[in-house]
């Protein structure tokens, strides 16, 4: 995980999921996920560890991002995390904002916008 500056305190399951995330890690990161979790990003709904596991694994494959953490906080009951997400896309990088749901101590949903 890469920290700008500011240097934001991650609580250990975001650390998990930013962790996994500049890892590449798709395995890692589904874990950080509830069996029926369901992801929402470039408008489409993933739902479930498999839908999961495979919208990780062709992200990664296709962009190779890496979240730069500027900042995590909590706003409308949801942890967010924002930072600059950088990768093989263009108009790298790109200010990006991880809306989590939190349940049981996993991520029951996530947004990114």
């Amino acid at each position: 995980m890469t920290a700008t500056h500011s240097s934001p305190i991650l609580n250990p399951l975001v650390k998990a999921y930013v962790s996994a995330m500049n890892c590449h890690d798709a395995t890692a990161l589904t874990e950080c996920f509830t069996l029926d979790a369901i992801v929402q990003d470039e408008g489409k709904s993933h739902k479930g560890h498999e839908a999961i596991e495979a919208w990780a694994k062709g992200a990664f494959e296709a962009y190779r991002p890496q979240l730069d953490v500027e900042h995590v906080g909590l706003s409308d009951h949801h942890t967010v995390i924002s930072g600059l997400l950088s990768g093989s896309f263009e108009g790298s990088p790109v200010e990006l904002h991880h809306f989590l749901e939190i349940q049981d101590g996993k991520i029951h949903f996530l947004k990114i916008t």
